[in-house]
Order: C-alpha cells, then structure tokens, then sequence
C-alpha cells in the first residue's frame, strides 16, 4: 500500500490463483486512506488477471463495520443477484444484515428464518449467515426484503432499486 501497488496486485492474484475464491475483496484502513489508495482501480487491475470479480471499497477504518459491511452487501446485490429471475409462487423474503457481529454464531440466525418460514415465507437467501453466492444470487425472487440490522440496509436499497421489492 505504501507506494508499491504491483507488490500488493501481484500477492493478491497469487493467493487467487491458490485458492480460487468466487470473489476478492479489498477493503482499506486509514493508511491506504490517508495516501490517497484507489482501491476501484486495483480491484479492476486484479479481476483483469485473475478473471474473478474483484470488488475494491474504500472503507476507512475509522468507521463501524456497518459501513464496509453495508458496502459489501449492496457490492454483492449489484454485481451478482440475477436480473432475469421471476418472483417466487409463495411468498418470499430475504433476510438481510444477518453477520457474526449482530447475530453472534449461537443459532440466533436460524432462528430469525424458522420465524419467517413459521409465518408462511419462504426464505429465498440470508445475507450473510447461512446463504451460499448462488443462493444469494437469486435474491430477486423476494417479495420483501426482512432487514435485521443496519448491516443489511445497502443490499435492501439496491434490491429495490433493482427489482422494486420493498423493505
């Protein structure tokens, strides 16, 4: 980060080409911040070599993670949920802001579906426990979109943008 970009460029794409991620995200902290770092150029320099989306976002590390986790939902809505999809027959909902941080690993999140499944929605994708990126691909079949934390505000914002599903 500190001036030597193709350093940084080059360790990403070889951990890609160990590990072959569905997707790379480079996110910041205050130095890369303070110098100015293009983290949209970089990320687009990397998915050119590896052919992985590649996401780059300017968090600052001066923020809650609700920022950069804000960013990585609404990244995620508008780069891979399909736009060629039909609603869902029965009713349907996603879950949105469903992280570590707000729901812990306990079962909370489970829970959070086996209510909405008991209230007659099926559950199309959780963002981000529990969802596969196929899964959350298909997003836009929801009739609404259940946010339970800020953390998923981003990803109910570009979701109604695109589809009109409300929140």
């Amino acid at each position: 980060i500190m001036g030597d970009d193709e350093k940084l460029i080059s360790d990403i794409v070889d951990a890609a080409s160990q590990l072959h991620p569905k997707f790379i995200v480079i996110a910041g902290t205050p130095i890369p911040t303070m110098t100015g770092f293009d983290f949209t150029a970089v990320a687009e320099l990397v998915e050119e070599r590896t052919g992985i989306p590649t996401f780059g976002f300017a968090t600052t590390g001066m923020s809650t993670y609700v920022v950069g986790a804000n960013m990585a939902f609404e990244g995620i809505a508008r780069r891979f949920v399909k736009r060629d999809v039909e609603k869902s027959e029965k009713l349907s909902v996603n879950i949105l802001g469903l992280t570590p941080l707000d729901f812990s690993v306990n079962g909370s999140d489970q829970s959070v579906a086996e209510f909405a499944e008991s209230a007659g929605f099926e559950v199309i994708s959780k963002w981000a426990m529990g969802s596969t990126l196929e899964e959350l691909t298909k997003a836009g079949r929801a009739h609404v979109n259940l946010v339970v934390s800020s953390t998923g505000l981003g990803a109910a914002k570009a979701l109604n943008e695109m589809f009109g599903t409300p929140y």
